[in-house]
């Protein structure tokens, strides 16, 4: 299966950003986005994060957005990606 993961801050620039986003999971085959929303990219991962988690199986994938649009902290981003990892799941970027 494929899952999606973003995040919608609720701004109208992030809300324009987020249609398209997720438009472009469910053209590249995602089932379910996950959404965080109103989280902060400090805040990150949130609830939704753990929702994946509990969904995902070994040998999924799991798309996510251009990095910067999820966290700006490195440490956050490695360790999103690197729980998926841990779980056997195969992590891409929409750009890629």
């Amino acid at each position: 299966m494929i899952y999606g993961y973003t995040r919608d801050t609720g701004s109208l620039v992030a809300v324009a950003n987020h249609v398209g986003i997720r438009a472009a999971m469910e053209a590249r085959g995602c089932v379910e986005v996950f959404v965080e929303e109103g989280v902060t990219a400090s805040e990150m991962p949130g609830p939704s994060f753990r929702q994946l988690v509990d969904k995902v199986q070994r040998g999924d994938r799991v798309l996510l957005p251009d990095p910067t649009r999820l966290t700006r902290d490195p440490a956050r981003l490695d360790f999103i990606v690197s729980t998926l990892h841990d779980l056997g799941v195969h992590v891409e970027y929409l750009d890629s």
